[in-house]
C-alpha cells in the first residue's frame, strides 16, 4: 500500500512521498492522484465545517446566555408584579378606616362624589424621551415620580394624584396655557435639550371620572390599573378634609376604636377580602371574646383566644391575632 502523505512536488514530474519517489503517471494510473485530491478536499471541508460548527456552537451559547438573561428578567418582573399585587391587597390608613367601618357613604366613590370642591389630577401619556443628546426612556418619568408621586395606569398612561398636583394647575383659572407653561418650565426646563413625545396631558376632576374592571385579579395583566385601584385615599384627600367627610357621616373614630372594633384593629394585617369576611362576622367574633373594649383587648384578651375566634375567617389567624393585640396597645396609649 502506497503511503501518499506527506508529499512534495519535485522536478521531472515526480512526487516525493514518505515511502519514496513516485512518478505522476504511475500515481494517475493507480488512481492515487484522485485519492490525494479527495483527501485534500476532505481536509479542507472538514476545516471549513468545523469552523462553521464552532461558530454555530458559539452562537448557540450566546443565545442560551441571552435566554437565561431574559428568563432572569422575566422572573424579576414576575416577582415585581406579584409584589405589586400583594401590596394592592393591603390597605392604606384611610382605606382601613372606611373599609373596616363599612358604611355606604364611606365607600370611595361616595366620598369622592360628596367632596365639596374639585379633586384635580393630572393625566399624561408620554414616550420617546431623550435629553442632552443621549437616548433615555426615563428622564421625564423619573422627574415626575420624584416630584409628583406619578402613578402608572398603563405602560404609557400615567396620573399625578390630587395631593401632589401643583397649585398653579388648580382652581377655577386652570387652563391649557398654564398646563403648557408647567410642562415647559418645571419639566423640560430641568434638562438641556430635553425631548419627548407627549401624546396628551390634561387636568381632570376625579369627581367626573369613571373607571371599572370586570375581571378577577387572576385574569388581569398586573401592568394595567384603574384610577380607583391605583390612587390611595391619602393621595386624594388631605387629613383635615377626610376627617370632615367622616364627621359629616356621623363617624367618631375615637369612640369606634375605644369600643374595640375588631375589623379596624385587624385591618392592618389582613387583605381586603379577609377584612370583608371579618366585618361580616364581626358580631360572632366579638361575642366569642366577650365583647371586649379596647382596654380589655390590650390588657386581658390573649393572642390564642383572638386566634381561635379569627381562624374561620383569615389565613394566618395567629399573625392577625398578634397584630390586633399590638394595635390595641398602641391605641390604648394614644387614646387614654
Amino acid at each position: 500500500m502506497v503511503d501518499f502523505l506527506p508529499y512534495a512536488a519535485v522536478a521531472g514530474g515526480t512526487l516525493l512521498f514518505s515511502g519514496g519517489v513516485r512518478r505522476v503517471g504511475e500515481l494517475i494510473a493507480e488512481g492515487g492522484w484522485n485519492r490525494i485530491l479527495a483527501d485534500t478536499v476532505e481536509r479542507d471541508n472538514k476545516k471549513d465545517n468545523k469552523q462553521v460548527l464552532s461558530a454555530l456552537k458559539s452562537q448557540q451559547g450566546q443565545l442560551e446566555q441571552k435566554e437565561k438573561q431574559i428568563q432572569s428578567r422575566e422572573q424579576e418582573l414576575s416577582e415585581i408584579r406579584g409584589e405589586k399585587q400583594e401590596l394592592k391587597k393591603r390597605l392604606s390608613d384611610f382605606e382601613r378606616i372606611t373599609h373596616s367601618l363599612k358604611r355606604e357613604n364611606l365607600a370611595r366613590e361616595r366620598l369622592i362624589e360628596r367632596y365639596w370642591q374639585p379633586l384635580h389630577a393630572v393625566i399624561l401619556c408620554f414616550a420617546e424621551q431623550t435629553h442632552d443628546g443621549e437616548e433615555s426612556d426615563k428622564w421625564l418619568r423619573d422627574l415626575l415620580k420624584e416630584r409628583y408621586n406619578l402613578h402608572n395606569l398603563t405602560g404609557f398612561t400615567t396620573i399625578i394624584p390630587p395631593a401632589e398636583v401643583p397649585s398653579k394647575l388648580k382652581g377655577k383659572n386652570n387652563s391649557r396655557e398654564k398646563l403648557k407653561d408647567w410642562i415647559e418650565e418645571d419639566l423640560y426646563g430641568q434638562y438641556a435639550n430635553a425631548k419627548s413625545t407627549i401624546c396628551f396631558a390634561g387636568v381632570i376632576d376625579l369627581r367626573n371620572v369613571y373607571s371599572r374592571t370586570d375581571l378577577e385579579n387572576e385574569e388581569r395583566t398586573p401592568l394595567f390599573s384603574t384610577i380607583d385601584e391605583e390612587l390611595e385615599l391619602e393621595e386624594i384627600f388631605s387629613e383635615e378634609d377626610f376627617s370632615k367627610l367622616l364627621a359629616s357621616d356621623g363617624v367618631n373614630l375615637s369612640k369606634a376604636i375605644e369600643q374595640g372594633d375588631i375589623p379596624f384593629l385587624a385591618s392592618k394585617a389582613i387583605s381586603s377580602d379577609e377584612l370583608d369576611r371579618v366585618h361580616d362576622h364581626q358580631d360572632e367574633i366579638e361575642s366569642s371574646l366577650g365583647n371586649p373594649n379596647l382596654r380589655t383587648i390590650a390588657e386581658e384578651v390573649d393572642v390564642s383566644s383572638l386566634s381561635e375566634a379569627l381562624s374561620p375567617y383569615v389565613e394566618s389567624p395567629e399573625d392577625v391575632a398578634s397584630s390586633i393585640k399590638e394595635e390595641a396597645k398602641i391605641w390604648k396609649r394614644e387614646l387614654y
